[in-house]
């Protein structure tokens, strides 16, 4: 009984579901790999990536908020204070891929 169950329900959000012809679903146009999939503007930070790259190669314990308060030193007028969150992403990134090794405690 229970398979006849799930044909049906399976059946039915099928047709239920059913797109218009031509119609593509969006996640069937991303790219496999991950990324920044759903980046829906140019990374304002690209052109200084390097320069916060090298901070955190020098410093790898310096916080994102402080690369943050750095740049827009340098750079005055190019970064708002509501930019922040990106430049924290870079850095959870970098630190994920070429930081400093974190210690594992079992408890």
């Amino acid at each position: 009984m229970r398979p006849r169950i799930a044909w049906f329900v399976e059946g039915f959000l099928l047709e239920a579901l059913r797109l218009p012809a031509g119609a593509v679903l969006v996640s069937s146009k991303l790219e496999p790999g991950g990324g920044d999939r759903w980046r829906a503007r140019p990374d304002p930070f690209e052109e200084h990536w390097p320069e916060i790259e090298a901070r955190l190669v020098a410093t790898p314990e310096l916080e994102a908020k402080t690369v943050f308060a750095w740049l827009q030193d340098q750079h005055p007028g190019q970064y708002e204070d509501g930019q922040l969150r990106t430049p924290q992403r870079h850095v959870k990134r970098w630190r994920a891929a070429h930081g400093p090794e974190r210690e594992v405690v079992l408890a």
